[in-house]
């Protein structure tokens, strides 16, 4: 069937407008390739932050009006943009990782530390980041993990103190690995989070080391599954606010608010056999450039693939929107390949070969 319309990319400009055409009762297809920047970016909404000089904006409705009038801020008018705010606040609120939600809106900004320390404003944020508000100042203890090598909590601290809005912070570094993997990322850290038996590990090494007057930050990893309920304990077990801080890719945050807009369970239909992917693969020894060999596989792909089976081992969730993989009958693939009939695709699947999500 041909779609009302086709949404280039999958971010989450892209998905966003796809679920409200789809919501609208448009037929609506989303061409992309990989995920989009939902992985990269810090999880915030930042409706305005700064001016046309740069300047720090606190209250972005009242500053749209300073902004060109061809602006899509200015052509939308503020009730645009507010009743966009609140719908996707809404589509995080019913989604898979319930009660987890954003809150703030466009009428104040709030000021988060940033990855590096530097302080930014923010309209709509996660729940779990909220806490981070700066805007007062404050003492804060950032917590980091000697394992997790794209968070510095000792930078972030001192960087953070250094600033012009009366924070004095320090780092403390917690020598605790998910699992004893060498070489975690932050997305094993967020699902160490969810299991309990680590939290607890965190509050034994941690609690001594914060003063009675200090908020608590970790780097964004608090809980992939259950983000709502591993922030909420860790602020009942540490008696203060707790918040995350973003952390260079892959962006917790920004995994967590994917699946609330690629899921679009009221017109997903179970998948049948005749749905299930079939894998043909084959390998051979290539000679590369510089006199290495590299075993890759060629592989044929038939019919659709479910997001069950397929993206949710990329971005650790269950979406119920099914992805239909269109892909040349061909293809060379430098990565481990599911074998025939097997209903999964390997990891790099997604990541690699175009996709299209039909809504």
């Amino acid at each position: 069937m041909k779609p009302d319309v086709v949404v280039v990319g999958a971010g989450l400009a892209g998905l966003s407008a796809a679920v409200r055409l789809a919501e609208a009762g448009a037929s609506v297809r989303v061409l992309a390739k990989g995920v989009g920047s939902t992985h990269l970016g810090a999880g915030t909404i930042d409706v305005l932050g700064y001016d046309a000089d740069g300047r720090r904006v606190d209250r972005p409705l009242e500053a749209l009006g300073g902004l060109p009038a061809e602006h899509p801020y200015r052509l939308v008018g503020r009730a645009g943009v507010s009743a966009a705010i609140e719908w996707f606040k809404g589509r995080i609120a019913d989604g898979p990782r319930a009660p987890y939600a954003y809150v703030g809106d466009a009428e104040q900004n709030v000021l988060l530390p940033t990855a590096v320390g530097a302080v930014a404003p923010a309209g709509v944020v996660p729940e779990t980041m909220v806490g981070g508000d700066l805007r007062g100042g404050g003492r804060v203890c950032v917590v980091g993990f000697r394992g997790l090598k794209d968070f510095f909590p000792a930078l972030v601290a001192d960087n953070l103190s250094r600033g012009p809005d009366g924070v004095t912070a320090r780092g403390v570094e917690l020598d605790l690995r998910p699992e004893g993997r060498a070489d975690p990322n932050a997305l094993a850290y967020a699902r160490a989070f969810d299991d309990e038996g680590f939290r607890a590990e965190v509050v034994a090494q941690l609690v001594a080391r914060v003063a009675p007057d200090e908020l608590v930050a970790f780097p964004a990893v608090l809980g992939l599954v259950s983000p709502h309920e591993v922030w909420a304990e860790m602020e009942h077990r540490f008696g203060r606010a707790v918040f995350e801080i973003p952390t260079l890719p892959p962006s917790v945050p920004g995994i967590r608010r994917t699946s609330p807009l690629a899921n679009r369970s009221p017109s997903t239909r179970p998948v049948n056999d005749e749905d299930r992917p079939s894998v043909r693969a084959s390998s051979s020894l290539v000679q590369t450039s510089n006199g290495s060999r590299l075993r890759v596989r060629k592989i044929a792909l038939r019919a659709s693939v479910s997001a069950r089976s397929s993206w949710s081992s990329n971005i650790g969730s269950s979406p119920t929107v099914r992805l239909r993989a269109e892909c040349p009958p061909t293809a060379w693939e430098p990565t481990r390949v599911a074998g025939e009939g097997s209903p999964a695709v390997g990891r790099t699947f997604i990541s690699t070969m175009p996709f299209v999500v039909q809504l």
